[in-house]
C-alpha cells in the first residue's frame, strides 16, 4: 500500500461535522488527515439547508436555546459552550465568510449561499493541512485492535476497490435522514461492528400529517 493511502488519521463523512473535524484534526498537529467522502462534492446536506441559504447557527442565548431541545438538552450544553453561535460567526469571519443574522436570531452567510458555507468549511479544513477525498464511498471498516499506537489500527475499504489504513478513525457520516444527501446510516454498523451500542432509530423533524388528510395531488 502506497504512503498516499495510509494516515494518521481518517475521517468517513465530508458534511458539516466531518470538515470542522477536519479542521481540528489538522490544526492540532495530529499528523497526516484523510477525509473521504461518497459524494462526488463535501457537504451535500450543508447545500439544501435553509431553503439554500443556509441557517447555520442561532444566536439565542443557552437559556433560550434549550427549550427547544427534547428531551435532553444538558446532553448538548458542553458542545454550545465548547462552540458558541459567535464563536462560529467569528471562524467563518476568519476564513473569508461573512455572515448576517435575521428573523429569529438565526444567522446566515451574507451572500444567502450555502455554497459559501461549503466552500469556507473546505477552505478551513484544506488550509490546516486536511485532504479531502470525494467519491469515496466506504464499504467496510476494519479494527485491527492494534496494542501500539504507533501502528495502523483501522483497515478502510472503499467500493472502488480502494483501501486506507490509519491510527485513528472519525466516522461523521450523520444519520439516516436524507438518503439522497449520502445519509445512509452506514456509520451505525460500522460502530455496532467494533463493538458500540446502538439505540432505536426513529424519525425527528418530521411532518405529523391528520388521518385522512389529502395529499395535494391525490384523488378519490
Amino acid at each position: 500500500m502506497s504512503d498516499r493511502n495510509t494516515a494518521d488519521i481518517i475521517i468517513i463523512g465530508a458534511g458539516a461535522a466531518g470538515l470542522m473535524a477536519a479542521y481540528g484534526a489538522g490544526k492540532s498537529a495530529a499528523g497526516k488527515v484523510v477525509v473521504l467522502e461518497k459524494m462526488p462534492r463535501p457537504g451535500r446536506k450543508i447545500m439544501i439547508t435553509g431553503k439554500g441559504r443556509c441557517n447555520f447557527t442561532n444566536v439565542k442565548s443557552w437559556n433560550e436555546f434549550s427549550s427547544h431541545i427534547h428531551p435532553k438538552p444538558n446532553f448538548l450544553k458542553p458542545a454550545f459552550y465548547n462552540l458558541t453561535s459567535d464563536k462560529m460567526i467569528e471562524f467563518l469571519a476568519d476564513h473569508g465568510m461573512e455572515s448576517v443574522v435575521e428573523r429569529g436570531d438565526r444567522a446566515f452567510p451574507a451572500s444567502h449561499l450555502a455554497s459559501d458555507v461549503v466552500d469556507t468549511l473546505i477552505k478551513a479544513a484544506e488550509d490546516a493541512g486536511a485532504e479531502i477525498l470525494c467519491s469515496k464511498e466506504v464499504s467496510k471498516v476494519t479494527n485491527l485492535c492494534q496494542s501500539d499506537e504507533s501502528a495502523s489500527r483501522f483497515v478502510i475499504q472503499c467500493s472502488d476497490g480502494s483501501e486506507y489504513r490509519s491510527r485513528a478513525l472519525i466516522v461523521c457520516t450523520g444519520g439516516l435522514s436524507y438518503p439522497k444527501t449520502g445519509s445512509t446510516g452506514d456509520g451505525y454498523e460500522w460502530a455496532k461492528g467494533m463493538g458500540h451500542s446502538i439505540k432505536t432509530l426513529f424519525p425527528s423533524l418530521t411532518a405529523m400529517v391528520p388521518k385522512g388528510y389529502k395529499i395535494h395531488g391525490e384523488t378519490d
